[in-house]
Order: C-alpha cells, then sequence, then structure tokens
C-alpha cells in the first residue's frame, strides 16, 4: 500500500511545554501559536527533556566547551532581548554567518525571549557521541544526543548555488520558498512533468553508498541519474561545478530520488517543495523536522541500498493518482511546517524552551563579548574567544592628514616631506622606511642601534599637533 493517512492537525496543547519541563504554557507569538502541523514542537521537548539536571562533571564540560574546542561553534547569550557572542569560530563555508543571521532575525522579528545561553555546533554532526546539549544539526535516530535546530540552508548557502542556472539568482532560503511557491506551487499540475526518476549529487564519504544506490537508480528504466563535482566555491555563489542542477530545475520530474549524505543531507526539503514524488530511505541521521515526515505519506519508502527501486518504480507508474496524491502531501507539509514563517517560530521555541532546562549563564558577560550586530560585520576568518577576544581579519590602512603632523619631522632641507613619507598606500603600513632611517640618523647620530619605524611613523604622521614651531 503506497498511500497512508495523514495525521490530525495539531491543537493549541502542542505548544505547551510537558510539565516536566515548566511550570506554566510559554507564550509564542501570535503568528507562532497559529501554525497548524501536528506535533511541531515536539522535537525540542524530546530533545530537552533529559537534559533537565546535569551533575557537576557534565556542567564543568559543557560549560566554556567553545572556547577550548575551538572549532566550528557559537556560544551566545541573550540578555534583556539583546543577543551577545561569547565565542565564536567559523564552520564549513559560510554556515556560520547564515546561522547568526538566522537567529538575529527571529530575535527582531519576535520579543518576549527569556535570558539564556546556548552553545552552537555547526558541524554535520562531529558531536554526536558528547551527549551535552549543544545546539546541534543533525544527530542519529537511535541515539539521540544533543539538541537540534533548523540548519544554516534555512537561511542562505550561497556556496551551494550552480552557476548554469538561469532560474536561481540565489540560496537564500526566503528568495528560494517564494520561487518553489510561484513556480512549482498547486498550479503546477504533477502529471505534466516528465516520468523521469532524477537525481544529482556530489560523492560523500560513506563507504561507497551512493555509489551503489546510484547503481540501483541508473537500472531504472528512464532515469537520470549522475555525480556532479565541484571545483571551487565562494560565499558569493560564483561557484564552479560541472553538471549541476538547479533546485528548482529539478522539479520538472515526476519523480526525485534522496540519497543521504556522510551524515545528513539538506537537499529533501527542496525536493518536497518541488511537488514531485520524493523516493528515500528512512533517516539514519535526523533534522528538527524529520519526525513530520511520514513513510507512505509525505515520500515514499525504499529499502536499503535502494534494492527495490525498480519494483517500486513500476508501482509507482501503475498508480499515478496515488504518487501524485503523495507528492502533494509532501509538498503540503514542506509548504506549511518549512515556511521562513514556520522556521522562525521554531528558533523563537527553541530558545524560549531551552531556558527553561539549560543552565543558566553564571556571572556576568565576558569582557571580549560583542553584541550580535557586531559580529555578523567581522570578516569570514575572524574568530572570537571568551578568553582570547578577536582574532583575524584584514586592518585597512588609513591616511594620515596634514594636520596631525609633526612638522619637525620635515624641516626644510631634510629632503623629507609629509607627503613622501606619510603614504601608506604607496610605501606600506608604516609609510616610508628610508624617511624614519634618515630622521633616525640625524637625531641619534653614530648611537644609532635600533629603529622602531612603527612608533616614528605614529609620531610623525598621526601623533604631531600639525603646528609649525
Amino acid at each position: 500500500m503506497l498511500l497512508q493517512r495523514v495525521p490530525a492537525a495539531c491543537s493549541w496543547i502542542c505548544l505547551l511545554l510537558p510539565v516536566s519541563l515548566s511550570l506554566r504554557p510559554l507564550q509564542p507569538p501570535e503568528t507562532c501559536a497559529r501554525i497548524e502541523v501536528p506535533e511541531f514542537y515536539a522535537q525540542i521537548y524530546r530533545d530537552l527533556e533529559p537534559y533537565k539536571v546535569l551533575d557537576e562533571r557534565h556542567l564543568a564540560f559543557y560549560d566554556g566547551f567553545c572556547a577550548r574546542r575551538q572549532k566550528a561553534c557559537i556560544r551566545l547569550r541573550i540578555v534583556n532581548g539583546a543577543a551577545y557572542v561569547l565565542d565564536m569560530f567559523p564552520g564549513y563555508q559560510s554556515r556560520h554567518r547564515s546561522t547568526l543571521h538566522a537567529i538575529y532575525r527571529v530575535i527582531s522579528r519576535f520579543d518576549n525571549l527569556p535570558d539564556v545561553e546556548v552553545t552552537i555546533d555547526l558541524t554535520d554532526g562531529e558531536l554526536q557521541n558528547i551527549d551535552l546539549p549543544f545546539f546541534v544539526i543533525t544527530h542519529k535516530k537511535e541515539a539521540p544526543a544533543g539538541v537540534l535546530y533548523p540548519d544554516f540552508t534555512f537561511y542562505s548557502w550561497p556556496e551551494s548555488m550552480c552557476p548554469s542556472s538561469e532560474n536561481e539568482i540565489s540560496h537564500n532560503y526566503d528568495q528560494l520558498f517564494r520561487e518553489f511557491r510561484q513556480h512549482w506551487g498547486v498550479r503546477a499540475r504533477w502529471q505534466n512533468r516528465s516520468d523521469t526518476l532524477f537525481w544529482r549529487g556530489a560523492p560523500v564519504e560513506d563507504q561507497g553508498a551512493r555509489s551503489v544506490a546510484l547503481e540501483q537508480i541508473t537500472a531504472v528504466e528512464n532515469s537520470d541519474a549522475k555525480f556532479i563535482s565541484w571545483k571551487a566555491v565562494s560565499s558569493t555563489g560564483q561557484n564552479e561545478v560541472q553538471g549541476c542542477v538547479g533546485l528548482l530545475e529539478q522539479c520538472k520530474h515526476r519523480y526525485l530520488a534522496f540519497l543521504a549524505g556522510t551524515t545528513y543531507s539538506s537537499r529533501i526539503k527542496y525536493q518536497l517543495l518541488c511537488g514531485s514524488v520524493v523516493l528515500a530511505q528512512e533517516p539514519r541521521f535526523l533534522e528538527w523536522w524529520s519526525r513530520l515526515l511520514a513513510p507512505g505519506v509525505h515520500y515514499v519508502p525504499v529499502e536499503k541500498n535502494w534494492a527495490n527501486v525498480q519494483p517500486l518504480m513500476q508501482l509507482l507508474r501503475q498508480n499515478p493518482l496515488q504518487a501524485a496524491t503523495i507528492a502533494r502531501q509532501g509538498q503540503r507539509l514542506a509548504m506549511t511546517a518549512l515556511s521562513p514563517t514556520s522556521v522562525d517560530c521554531y528558533w523563537w521555541m527553541l530558545l524560549a524552551s531551552s531556558a527553561r532546562v539549560l543552565p543558566r549563564a553564571s556571572g556576568p558577560l565576558s569582557l571580549n563579548a560583542r553584541p550580535l550586530e557586531d559580529v555578523l560585520l567581522l570578516p569570514d576568518d575572524a574568530t572570537l574567544s571568551s578568553l582570547h577576544g578577536l582574532k583575524g581579519g584584514i586592518s585597512m590602512h588609513v591616511a594620515p592628514k596634514p594636520e596631525t603632523q609633526d612638522p619637525s619631522c620635515f624641516e626644510p632641507g631634510s629632503g623629507r616631506s609629509w607627503e613622501f613619507c606619510c603614504d601608506p598606500f604607496t610605501s606600506g603600513r608604516s609609510g616610508n622606511q628610508e624617511c624614519w632611517l634618515s630622521l633616525a640618523i640625524q637625531e641619534q647620530g653614530s648611537r644609532i642601534q635600533e629603529v622602531d619605524l612603527d612608533a616614528m611613523y605614529i609620531r610623525c604622521c598621526h601623533a604631531g599637533s600639525g603646528l609649525i614651531r
């Protein structure tokens, strides 16, 4: 039986914390209270429940973890409605920036968030063996360590754009969601698409699982499944990749194969938004919304290694009405549960619920903490540590003004002039070094031993009064 019934809609009770987690219900923004998705926030309560009480050993390991790890993590604290970043170590590509932007949007959009401190892992599951309440992108279904949060792709992932795609101008999630709804919404009839089983993706470290699946898929009549190869990527979206097919372009096919990544893959939400029939193995690694997916309702489950994909495709093609119904139900779930507003609401509930369960922040903000707005402006290579402060970035030279020169450095007949000596763009960050060597010889004579070029540049070009004596 391909098709299963869709569960009934959720009521207000879905917005309540279990009694064990709260003394009174949360008061979410009105927009968030109206989301009619069964058990939409249930994953939050499921994830937080095991961490109500942490012993001293686990607390000590949890506190300051990001500052010690110094890799792909963020520690963020909300105080009186304002967000501060205590630690930030960039992860793969631009995901740290997208994650922070997503949180900033939620704080700007909704108010009434309580004080809370969270530690956010930016990897694809590297902390899955550490059972502590870190915010994580994914965890194993059979060993659910950590607290799931909406990953960076729900804000933007410019490094994943196909340069050859004519229809996609951005992988900003809001933009993509609008494009899916406009071009592949309810008016885009499933029957009018090609009868192809389609897949594109890159090789991953999965002990050859994708290659095995690809062999099975390519054996299906009227299939189109190939590997692509990324050559170069950029946060500007100016990427180089061979064989790439855009997220919107794949929607012209009735059937889309979803292959798991090394841990999880973010692609399935885009496939569901297409309104195509998605074929997938039941996931081993979960995202925050994975438990909303029902096999046979929102997608068609396949066996391990895709061993049954050929008879399954025959069954789907023989039952087009049931196939179209599954496609429609999957799209409806994605359009409702994964809308930008729903994602923002999930973030709000996640942060608000975490404030009641996670360890409370101890002590005042670190002197090295920075407002979230400032951190969003940092360059890609910058790091922020509560222990060591800011590092990284490239300093931009600023040319001094004539009014800040020390005229004694440029006396007539010295061969030195302010224009010649103080130009950092022509001569470098310390100005013209020959000027400062000649000045040192003039002032120290034969006693000269060592010249501090930076100090002389500052004295002569930046720290003077500008008055001629």
